[in-house]
């Protein structure tokens, strides 16, 4: 495969990313109003876990490392709030970290060129 094939390639998969990036995103925001309105909801918050688990996993590779270390940020304090170890994160430090993830979604999904925002 030549640089321009791969080039393609890597272009798809990022277009890929970025379209299912919205969709992800929309539900994101659904379940983190979710979370937020009943603090108790637990399942609104594993299921918005196991996303920004995806994501962080995955937008390095793609481009975007911003996103990739929000995404794990997010990911990181809900697994931890949900350990119910609030010693280390509290609340506030998920909604914080949720905040930002979702905020470096947007950017992500409003920057034309696609170039992640630091």
């Amino acid at each position: 495969m030549g640089v321009s094939e791969h080039n393609k390639v890597v272009s798809g998969i990022r277009e890929k990313f970025i379209a299912r990036l919205a969709g992800q995103h929309e539900r994101c925001q659904q379940l983190d109003r979710d979370w937020q309105s009943r603090a108790d909801n637990l399942e609104s918050l594993e299921e918005l876990c196991a996303i920004a688990h995806k994501i962080a996993g995955l937008a390095k590779s793609v481009g975007f490392p911003d996103l990739g270390a929000a995404a794990f940020q997010a990911d990181s304090n809900i697994r931890k709030w949900l350990k119910d170890d609030h010693t280390m994160t509290s609340e506030e430090d998920v909604a914080t970290a949720i905040k930002g993830f979702l905020e470096h979604c947007n950017l992500v999904l409003s920057d034309d060129s696609g170039n992640d925002q630091g």
